[in-house]
């Protein structure tokens, strides 16, 4: 930068470099050049000894010897992965690598970062050198998909089996290992079916079944189920019934009758 140099001559330079007015020159032979920039600046893009061997003014005057030691360093590779799809509720672990220090479009400085909605994160990562990169990916929310088999149901010993209908989905997986869109059910025990939808995320529902045993009906009367004409007998149904119906003749648990018949 001193006065003294301007329009200073470089007589030789040793190892590859690169001019700002991007002539390229062969570092293994030297060369000159002349200007008036004070300082110039000379750009490098390689690792070497660079030697400033000779300087004169335009008068001839003048000498200066220096070197210059030029270090590249590599820059950190940093990737995130391909973009990501996430089922709504799920979350997912974004890791960076391991690095000197790390930055985050969200302000976090940590290596991991875990992430839980939708949009774009970026990491810029520095090495020990201090060299930077950054890296990115997207992330998607994909719903989850609503299955819902209904109330659970109480069943008698003899009725029709019932039908459950998981509804339209890509898969089923019922309990009991059956993938259909139905199931027959006809005895106790809770159903459960995992379905998945077309984005590939899960739900599950489940439905209990109550079968209940079918009791005895004993039918009693006050002594010999026998009329004789003009009387009348009390039909009795024994045990606690929620409801009773005698053909629809009577709901009551006792029934009047008048004349024989079954």
């Amino acid at each position: 930068k001193n006065d003294d140099f301007k329009n200073a001559r470089i007589t030789r330079i040793r190892t590859f470099v690169k001019f700002l007015d991007d002539e390229n020159f062969d570092g293994g032979n030297p060369f000159e050049i002349s200007t008036s920039n004070n300082p110039y600046l000379l750009s490098v893009s390689a690792s070497g000894v660079y030697e400033l061997s000779a300087v004169s003014d335009t008068n001839g005057a003048g000498t200066f010897l220096g070197l210059a030691t030029v270090s590249v360093f590599e820059q950190p590779v940093v990737a995130l992965g391909t973009d990501i799809a996430l089922c709504a509720g799920e979350t997912i672990v974004l890791n960076a690598g391991t690095f000197e220090s790390y930055l985050w479009n969200n302000g976090s400085t940590s290596q991991n970062l875990e992430v839980s909605t939708a949009g774009i994160y970026s990491v810029t990562v520095t090495n020990a050198n201090g060299c930077t990169a950054t890296a990115s990916v997207t992330v998607t929310i994909e719903p989850v998909p609503f299955v819902d088999l209904g109330p659970d149901i109480n069943l008698c010993e003899g009725d029709p089996v019932y039908v459950l209908d998981a509804g339209n989905f890509e898969t089923y997986l019922w309990s009991d290992g059956s993938t259909g869109r139905t199931l027959i059910v006809s005895a106790n025990g809770i159903y459960s079916v995992t379905v998945t939808n077309a984005a590939g995320c899960q739900n599950v529902d489940a439905f209990n079944v109550t079968v209940a045993e079918a009791q005895e009906v004993i039918i009693s009367t006050e002594g010999e189920p026998v009329l004789c004409n003009g009387q009348s007998l009390n039909l009795t149904v024994e045990g606690n019934f929620v409801s009773h119906n005698w053909g629809g003749a009577s709901i009551d648990p006792t029934l009047p009758v008048f004349a024989p018949g079954t």
